[in-house]
């Protein structure tokens, strides 16, 4: 049965990434903190997974100065995202994504990019702004809806938001998976998968 992670990164080994491994009939398989990069590869080489979506920036900008186009398409939907430059602070990220990819590629898993916050606007938002995970009304939002969209998260009651965002990568690598989601951006500069708006169509 095919299997699905999602890697919540965080910049460094300090601060504890969460990774989430789905199957097919979105059953939360495991869900767990980890701190080194050499850790994260040790749980994907344990379970073979076959996608694993990370979210954290997974390419360098052709231009350091705007960043990805794939960041500024998203922006330009209204769907926010820091844009990747060499002033930002989330170049410790981008760093370690790349690193964490490339050594996943070299074991020859699938791995792509996702932005939890980007599918959570596609999904559920319905033209209205998402809520902050890190408020209480915020988080108790992202519960009720993974609960709709995966009915396995019943017995999570207590998800964090890091644990949320975990469970939304992997379900965006089903969706991908199903041909249910859409490149933005180049193969060049950087992709960013989120779900279709209409996931019966347009598959990528």
């Amino acid at each position: 049965m095919p299997r699905f992670i999602g890697v919540d990164l965080t910049s460094s080994d300090k601060r504890r990434s969460t990774y989430a491994l789905l199957d097919t009939d979105l059953r939360v398989i495991s869900i767990c903190d980890l701190r080194t990069d050499a850790a994260i590869i040790a749980v994907i080489r344990l379970h073979r997974p076959d996608l694993v979506a990370i979210d954290a920036p997974l390419s360098r900008p052709k231009n350091p100065q705007r960043g990805r186009d794939c960041e500024r398409e998203l922006n330009r939907r209204k769907i926010h995202i820091f844009p990747t430059t060499n002033k930002s602070f989330i170049k410790r990220l981008n760093s370690r994504g790349i690193k964490l990819k490339k050594a996943l590629e070299k074991l020859r898993f699938k791995v792509i990019e996702v932005y939890p916050y980007a599918s959570a606007t596609v999904l559920w938002s319905k033209g209205k702004p998402v809520p902050k995970k890190t408020k209480p009304e915020g988080i108790a939002w992202f519960r009720q809806q993974l609960r709709r969209e995966i009915p396995y998260t019943k017995p999570y009651k207590k998800l964090n938001h890091d644990e949320c965002d975990a469970i939304i990568a992997a379900n965006t690598a089903y969706l991908k998976h199903q041909k249910k989601t859409e490149r933005i951006g180049y193969r060049d500069e950087g992709i960013i998968y989120i779900p279709c708006r209409q996931r019966s169509r347009s598959p990528v």
